[in-house]
């Protein structure tokens, strides 16, 4: 009787767990629910601050990064936080140890003196990536309302 009751637990434990994988050993398994795996990509940089930058034109933010897993990596996609944004990033089978990067571009007439701007990495059955660029723009000295005597 003991040995179904504790059976019964076991059972019951494991289905409020959602069957995922339980041992330190497995934290990077799958579980079986299908949880995406942590990690991938290993960023250089995970935010760049940029300074005096020009009204207009186009400011590109590059971030490195390296295949730091036994696995071979596929960049899904790179998902930008604004239509003033564009990407460039590797169509390829990342293999382990390889070296990359990935460019983010800024139209610097659509965006504000100081802004924020992030993308997020987006890796075939692993946990996204968020990137970050935060920059100002040169101070421009205003005549227009300066006091003339």
């Amino acid at each position: 009787m003991l040995k179904y009751e504790l059976l019964l637990f076991t059972v019951i434990f494991i289905s409020l767990l959602g069957g995922c994988c339980m041992s330190s050993a497995d934290k990077k398994a799958t579980c079986y629910n299908q949880q995406k795996i942590e990690g991938g990509l290993s960023f250089e940089k995970r935010k760049i601050v940029l300074h005096n930058l020009n009204d207009t034109g186009i400011v590109n933010a590059v971030f490195s990064f390296q295949n730091r897993t036994d696995d071979t990596l596929f960049i899904d996609t790179v998902r930008v936080s604004c239509g003033c944004m564009g990407t460039n990033y590797p169509y390829v089978a990342l293999p382990p140890k390889y070296k990359g990067v990935i460019t983010i571009r800024i139209d610097m007439s659509l965006v504000g003196t100081s802004f924020a701007k992030s993308a997020v990495v987006y890796l075939h059955n692993r946990q996204p990536s968020v990137l970050r660029i935060i920059g100002r723009k040169r101070n421009r000295v205003s005549t227009a309302n300066s006091y003339k005597k």
